[in-house]
């Protein structure tokens, strides 16, 4: 069910294949994903919300305060995490001012190769893996925290949804999967075949999480599978069986030398940085 390559050939090619592969699996704006397989998952609950400073009151690991300008490089599925990492960051070092870098693998490889400034990089871990294979300056990867694919409905459950048959052609629901060519490739695809639910086709769809959840609070939608970390006003989260769900790791790297791109892993790795990780939706 998951593909490798071992590739010998000169170093264009290789990262043309990498590439290739992962705007299949890293294009859209689903969640995080990245090193996925079948494995036993807790804590599916759904995620709560903050209205105050990330992170406030709780241990940053930093001794010092940071100065200077740093940038975080993510994929757009972890651009939410990203906002509340630089909000509690810099509410912790004012003096620090941290610039936002979302885009897909793609380009990510592109500008971590030609000019990469001095930060961090938050991402699935094989997202970290192809930018490494092409990009100087990068330090190793640190684990971060866990995705994985919970069903999102309405509040109060309406339509009593209680699992995957839930996307059954039959189940005279309106539904969505996300999807084929968003940030999983077709893993939402392999979760209800693995489920052996039988589904219409009609109802995968691309980069589809926001869309999904957003009509899913609306309740023009009856239930979306997407990833956990997918936004989720007024609904809420059953979990997905943890024989068919698929786990999907994420990691930090830092970029470039000094205390400051050091700093952004210790934040990110302490009780504070943890903390808003955990607002956001990804499991320790």
């Amino acid at each position: 069910m998951r593909a490798s390559w071992r590739i010998a050939i000169p170093l264009a090619v290789v990262v043309a294949v990498i590439v290739a592969a992962l705007v299949w699996m890293f294009a859209g704006d689903d969640g995080s994903g990245g090193q996925a397989g079948k494995k036993r998952n807790r804590g599916q609950e759904p995620v709560a919300s903050s209205t105050s400073v990330p992170g406030e009151g709780l241990s940053t690991g930093l001794d010092e305060q940071v100065t200077g300008e740093l940038v975080l490089y993510g994929v757009p599925a972890v651009q939410g995490a990203l906002k509340a990492m630089k909000a509690g960051f810099e509410s912790t070092n004012p003096k620090a001012t941290i610039t936002i870098v979302t885009a897909p693998v793609l380009d990510l490889v592109a500008a971590l190769a030609k000019d990469p400034r001095p930060g961090a990089l938050i991402a699935p871990v094989r997202a970290v893996d192809a930018v490494k294979g092409v990009s100087s300056g990068l330090g190793s990867p640190e684990p971060l925290g866990r995705n994985l694919f919970v069903i999102t409905v309405p509040e109060g459950n309406p339509k009593k949804v209680q699992g995957l048959d839930a996307f059954a052609a039959d189940s005279g629901l309106k539904v969505l999967a996300c999807g084929p060519q968003s940030a999983y490739g077709d893993f939402a695809q392999l979760v209800l075949d693995d489920a052996g639910v039988a589904y219409d086709p009609k109802i995968l769809a691309p980069a589809c999480s926001k869309k999904a959840v957003k009509k899913v609070g609306k309740g023009t939608l009856d239930a979306a599978l997407v990833m956990r970390t997918a936004e989720r006003p007024t609904v809420q989260a059953v979990p997905v069986p943890d024989d068919v769900n698929i786990k999907v790791e994420i990691s930090i790297v830092q970029v470039g030398e000094g205390d400051g791109p050091a700093a952004l892993l210790t934040y990110a790795g302490s009780e504070a940085g943890q903390s808003i990780l955990t607002d956001r939706g990804f499991l320790p």
